[in-house]
């Protein structure tokens, strides 16, 4: 658990972090495992349609695991299905399927014949880095047309890897949000706490080993280390603001507003500033990937 609060580095919406940092803290004290506690505090249904059902999304749209999102009657329309759902992970088990299985997923229906389009529905605060970059380089990737509908939030590394498909909608019915463009790194030291309570910890490195695990919860931080840490954060939001701005792709209009500083976005103020493309169903979300998928199909033959 150490090791995950002092190395890794997280794309959280801030409100998340605060909610998630004190649940985090205490399972430390208690020596609990880090994503058993995420999974408790931040539970997500993850429902599995069942092979052979088809269920109504829309007028004349079905949804079936075998088929995707399709029209009755049109043999053309098969749209692949990606949950993005809570806790980002590149190997899961934080309340959603990790960027690896995703990524291999989308990759195995953008191979499809049948399939002519890609939808991600996103609901998540954002998570881990890792992972993130290579599962946003997969979905800009895809030969066919991918659009993010999102219901509730696309922050942080779930924005980065929605501003790599071609069109993000956002549900109405919903207050839905995006934005949270930044990185963090939890980290906590209980050396004080130790002093306090008259326990004294000594940590013995081999003689070569001086810089091994400097950023420890119980050893004074040395400068150069926390310099060098905010170096690596840096240099990790670097490429997370440069991701966006590619993926968007001359879309953004903010204005003189800044919005890489980290903050959230309701979806009227973010379609102003270029963030998302249209506030639409899902429905509607479906039947832009279906026209995406067309245009593509006659740019290809003419």
């Amino acid at each position: 658990m150490i090791e995950i609060l002092s190395v890794k580095a997280w794309a959280l919406e801030t409100r998340f972090f605060n909610r998630m940092a004190p649940i985090v803290l205490r399972g430390l004290s208690e020596g609990r495992d880090l994503t058993s506690l995420i999974t408790k505090q931040d539970q997500l249904d993850k429902p599995e349609v069942e092979a052979g059902q088809v269920y109504r999304v829309g007028t004349n749209l079905h949804y079936s695991s075998e088929n995707g999102y399709h029209y009755l009657g049109d043999n053309e329309t098969a749209i692949s299905r990606t949950l993005l759902k809570g806790t980002v992970t590149k190997d899961g088990g934080a309340c959603s399927y990790g960027t690896k299985k995703l990524g291999e997923k989308l990759r195995i229906a953008d191979e499809n014949k049948n399939v002519s389009a890609h939808i991600i529905e996103i609901d998540s605060p954002g998570g881990s880095v890792d992972g993130t970059p290579e599962f946003a380089s997969i979905v800009a990737g895809l030969s066919k047309p991918v659009v993010a509908f999102v219901d509730s939030m696309a922050a942080s590394a779930a924005y980065w890897i929605a501003s790599q498909t071609s069109h993000i909608v956002t549900n109405p019915l919903n207050y839905t949000e995006v934005g949270s463009i930044g990185t963090l790194a939890i980290m906590t030291n209980e050396r004080e706490y130790l002093k306090k309570e008259g326990i004294k910890v000594e940590i013995m490195r081999a003689t070569k080993s001086v810089d091994k695990a400097r950023l420890n919860t119980v050893e004074e931080w040395p400068e150069a280390s926390l310099e060098e840490y905010q170096q690596y954060l840096d240099s990790i939001n670097s490429d997370f603001i440069r991701a966006v701005n590619k993926g968007r792709n001359g879309k953004l209009a903010t204005y003189g507003e800044d919005i890489f500083t980290g903050k959230m976005y309701d979806q009227k103020r973010a379609l102003a500033l270029g963030m998302i493309d249209r506030i639409g169903t899902l429905e509607d979300a479906i039947a832009t990937a279906r026209l995406l998928s067309r245009k593509a199909k006659t740019k290809t033959t003419t």
